[in-house]
């Protein structure tokens, strides 16, 4: 498994971890913000109304307020009704009627209507006694709410109350904790699933695209080898076609090839190229008396011997049967002449010591010269090199002619003249 899916497994096991993490501390910091507040401590009066947990105290019923209008006293509670009645004088106490006469019928009518003035203002004395009692809440009410920082119940307005008596008075718990929870919150919770589901997708992609990576490299490794092979191949398959199979130099088609290419630079800038044309004498009588496995041997002997006197910049191929052709620029004729000279005294020396040994092993060997004055063509410079090849067959072999004019041509040149390409 390569390391880029074994990261994307590590992330896809600590990511739902991570979130719902995540997930529980933004729930626990918003809670933590919109708590409620602390109970006050008792003899500070009631805590601020209006926050969903404590209803809000009822407006004062006082008569005189202008914000409520004129309206009837309510009575007193009960746990004033008793200091009213400590507070109430006591009305003097009239001794026994003493009974009258019939004179006295006057003083007693009188009597009887008298006590009125009394009692008007025992009810006077007790509604102001009543209108103190219903005070006392509601200056309590009033120092409570400036205490919290509110408007004392005479400046609320009408819709204030008119709302809060259109609030719903039971409220259950889940419901206050609903509402303590700001909105961001939940379009936070709206947005983690998604959020996780994207991230699972980008992951799993990246999953995929890693295996899909991971299979295009291990394609990409087959066809460079294959490519590889193909490039074996193909160099086979051009060596095949340009060299000879028995010795390994050029064959004849590709030597004639690489020759002309030489021929066309040579010739831009004026330089000599000298063309050796020889063969193996009495090559037939080699194959008939020891065999043509004894041929090859003498032909690869002295493939080997040229190879080892060239440079790397000179050419050398297989004409066909036991013919060579060497091409060497950049030499006078004299060098050309003697590396000629030392290519056929080395094969007469090693035929002799070579397994097995190969007695009468010589070489007969044509020169032939390109330059300006007479010419870069490739078929002239050949039947040249051929004709001094012929002229040290008939001088008697196993020696070196250089071309000249007065060398004659062979007997087939006047009829058929070999071609090199």
């Amino acid at each position: 498994m390569s390391s880029a899916r074994r990261i994307a497994q590590h992330r896809i096991q600590r990511l739902p971890l991570a979130l719902a993490f995540a997930l529980l501390l933004a729930c626990g910091l918003a809670f933590a913000q919109d708590a409620p507040p602390p109970p006050p401590p008792p003899g500070q009066g009631m805590p601020p109304p209006g926050n969903g947990m404590y209803p809000p105290p009822p407006p004062p019923p006082n008569g005189n307020n202008p914000q409520y209008g004129q309206r009837p006293f309510p009575p007193p509670p009960p746990y004033m009704q008793g200091q009213q009645a400590q507070q109430q004088p006591q009305e003097p106490q009239q001794p026994a009627a003493q009974p009258a006469t019939t004179p006295a019928a006057v003083p007693t009518t009188t009597a009887a209507v008298s006590p009125a003035p009394a009692s008007a203002t025992q009810a006077s004395t007790a509604s102001d006694a009543q209108s103190a009692a219903t005070d006392i809440p509601h200056a309590s009410i009033d120092q409570d709410a400036a205490t919290w920082g509110r408007e004392p119940a005479a400046a609320q307005s009408s819709a204030t109350i008119e709302a809060r008596k259109a609030a719903p008075k039971n409220v259950t718990t889940i419901e206050r904790y609903v509402e303590m929870v700001p909105q961001w919150v939940w379009w936070v919770a709206l947005a983690l699933p998604i959020v996780l589901i994207l991230l699972v997708w980008s992951v799993r992609r990246q999953m995929h695209l890693a295996g899909q990576s991971e299979r295009m490299a291990r394609h990409q490794r087959v066809l460079e080898a294959e490519q590889r092979n193909l490039r074996v191949a193909s160099e086979q398959l051009r060596h095949q076609a340009t060299n000879d199979p028995l010795t390994g130099i050029l064959n004849r088609r590709a030597f004639a090839d690489e020759l002309r290419t030489l021929l066309e630079h040579l010739a831009r800038f004026g330089r000599p190229l000298d063309l050796i044309v020889f063969d193996l004498d009495h090559f037939k009588q080699i194959n008939d008396q020891l065999g043509h496995l004894a041929g090859d041997i003498a032909l690869k002997l002295v493939a080997g011997i040229v190879h080892r006197h060239l440079n790397s910049d000179d050419l050398f191929g297989r004409f066909g049967g036991d013919e060579f052709l060497i091409a060497c620029a950049d030499r006078t004729p004299e060098q050309s002449a003697a590396l000629a000279d030392i290519i056929r005294r080395a094969v007469v020396a090693e035929s002799t010591v070579c397994t097995p040994p190969l007695p009468g092993l010589s070489l007969s060997m044509g020169v032939a010269r390109a330059v300006r004055e007479s010419g870069y063509h490739l078929e002239d410079l050949f039947a040249r090199a051929d004709t001094a090849l012929y002229a040290a067959k008939r001088g008697g072999r196993n020696r070196v002619v250089v071309a000249s004019d007065d060398l004659p041509l062979p007997p087939a040149a006047e009829t058929v003249t070999r071609q090199l390409a």
